[in-house]
């Protein structure tokens, strides 16, 4: 018996993932409403709700300063900007994440205030960089164990 060669092993693999009949039940449970289509992914349609962003455009100006606002609150504005349009690059997500909670403008101050939770997220595993942008991490994906 020969040795499998990577591509024998990939081929096998996108094989089982495409396994019709995992594929019918996918399909019936959608057509039932079970669960929900989003691009690529399957899940039931509470696995798709993201909590509110707070907006920041109500409040006056000499409160409404991106200093202000908590590290957990960029992270999260960050993560679902790079959800929404996976594999962008770094500055349209850290653009499209304020834009999000209301800051208008990418300035090199914002820019700056932005890298550390962008850098938190990448060491935590939830975004990754890929091919000179940035995608959603494996650990975005991981359960929590209860």
């Amino acid at each position: 018996m020969a040795d499998r060669t990577p591509q024998d092993v990939r081929l096998e693999l996108l094989k089982a993932v495409a396994d019709p009949t995992r594929l019918a039940v996918l399909d019936r449970l959608a057509e039932d409403d079970e669960i929900a289509r989003v691009g690529a992914f399957n899940a039931r349609r509470e696995q798709f709700l993201r909590p509110c962003l707070r907006d920041w455009r109500p409040l006056p100006d000499r409160e409404r300063r991106l200093e202000r606002v908590a590290d957990s609150e960029l992270m999260l504005c960050l993560f679902h900007a790079v959800f929404d349009r996976d594999g962008i690059d770094v500055g349209t997500a850290m653009n499209d994440g304020l834009h999000a909670i209301g800051f208008i403008r990418l300035t090199v101050n914002a820019r700056e205030r932005m890298e550390a939770p962008l850098q938190a997220l990448i060491e935590r595993g939830m975004l990754a960089r890929v091919d000179g942008g940035i995608a959603i991490g494996r650990e975005a994906f991981v359960r929590p164990a209860s």
